[in-house]
Order: structure tokens, then sequence, then C-alpha cells
């Protein structure tokens, strides 16, 4: 049986057994680039010279190793499940390692400077849209939570009685308890009064928390919040917030 039948079944054991989808999804690209590169050849007949060629592709790619170190983690796992089905006689991608990149510098903005940061945002005029920027680099700052952590929090996530933010994370999908500080409850509190002034009525307890602005028909400003619809990502708001201290091409992380 071909390669592309095995990856079906494989898959859809994945699936059957829970992994998450990202997880799903990683391992579906790298095993659909195996067969671009080797061909959709029967599995036994795959040898570590096709992997050889496989490795080769990806290096050529400009990989960093982190992404390399996934990839041939789901080529391994694919062979492993097919050598226990007896699809297969060996795992043609063991022993494969991949170095680790050398550690990038990192850029922290030191605590002292989250207020001249988050002040600097709404300097040039203080549009609603400029105090979700705000907000939403202020939870940045103040949870250290990933990025697509914080866009899915929605208006009932805040509880101001008990100081927290309810977030859920990525990988355990549970939903854990951020403590708020005071500079925090002070930012969220300012962005829910500025949300609920621009919506025009009281905060379903549904929607988004950091929502996308429509931008009004003909015209490239932002002007209403879109509260059921979430954000699809905070790389450019966060590199725009950054830019007014000078730090061009970081982001929060």
């Amino acid at each position: 049986m071909r390669l592309s039948k095995h990856i079906k079944e494989y898959m859809n054991n994945r699936a059957m057994d829970r992994y998450a989808w990202n997880t799903m999804k990683h391992n579906q690209t790298a095993l659909n680039q195996m067969v671009e590169v080797i061909g959709d050849m029967e599995i036994h007949r795959v040898t570590v010279r096709h992997m050889d060629a496989l490795m080769a592709d990806w290096h050529s790619r400009g990989l960093t190793a982190e992404t390399l170190r996934n990839k041939v983690s789901s080529v391994k796992k694919f062979f492993e499940w097919a050598r226990d089905r007896e699809y297969c006689r060996r795992n043609p991608m063991f022993g494969r390692r991949v170095l680790a990149d050398p550690p990038k510098e990192r850029h922290v903005v030191p605590v002292e400077s989250f207020g001249p940061l988050l002040d600097s945002i709404i300097d040039k005029g203080a549009t609603s849209v400029k105090y979700r920027d705000r907000a939403l680099t202020a939870a940045h700052l103040y949870t250290m939570c990933r990025p697509g952590e914080l866009l899915q929090v929605t208006v009932k996530d805040l509880n101001f009685q008990h100081r927290e933010m309810f977030v859920r994370v990525t990988k355990t999908k549970k939903l854990d308890a951020m403590p708020m500080t005071d500079e925090m409850v002070d930012e969220m509190s300012a962005w829910i009064s500025t949300y609920r002034l621009a919506m025009g009525t009281n905060l379903d307890p549904d929607w988004y928390l950091f929502p996308p602005y429509r931008s009004s028909p003909g015209a490239r400003k932002h002007y209403a919040p879109d509260p059921t619809r979430k954000l699809a990502n905070s790389h450019t708001i966060i590199q725009r917030c950054l830019r007014t201290i000078g730090w061009e091409g970081y982001r929060l992380g």
C-alpha cells in the first residue's frame, strides 16, 4: 500500500486519539511534504536515502532548528506507527537529530518602561481603537500570555471583584485564572469604559474583549468595534506600539 493511504489511516488514528488540532496540522504538513519529495511509493520501499533527500529539501528551505525538529519528529512517529503495525520493517528516520540554533538575543521591555510604552500609544489622538491597542498591549505585558490565548478572551472572562482574567491555555485547553495587578486592573477598567462608549450599549458577556474594528465603506479608518469576530492576530498591533518607543521589527513574546 502506498504512503498516502497509510498517512490517511495514521491521521485517522491520531484524530481518534484526540490529538490537538495544531499537532495534527503539523503532522499532516510534514507527511505531505515527504510524499512530495520522495513520491507516493510503497511504504516498505522507503529507505534512509529517501530520508536524506527529504532532509536536504527541508534544509534548503531555511527552516529553524525548532521547525526542523518538529518535522523530523512527525515523520519518525509515522514510521514507528507503521512498524508497529508491520507495514514496514524499520524506521528510516531512526537516529536523525537536529542541532539547536544558537540562542537569539532577546529584547526585554523593562518594567519601568511599561508605563511610557502604554502612554505613547495614545499620545497622538485618544481614539477607541488606540485604547484597544493599549489594553491589548497591557494584557501582553502583565500576563505574559500567548497572543492566541489573549485574543480568545471575552468580556465575561474579566473578574474585577477577584482581580482575575480567565485565559484558555493553548496546550492544555483549560481555563487558567491570571491574577491582575493594580496597573492591569486600571488598564482593563479604562478599556471596558471606552469599549462600552464605542458600542453605545452595555457589553454582552460573550463579546470578545479585544475585537477587530470595522472600516466604513470607502474609507480606510477604523470606526467601530466588531465584537462577535475574533481579532485575527496581534502582531501588527504590538509592532506598531513598539515602534512608538523606537523598537523597530520587534514583537512581544
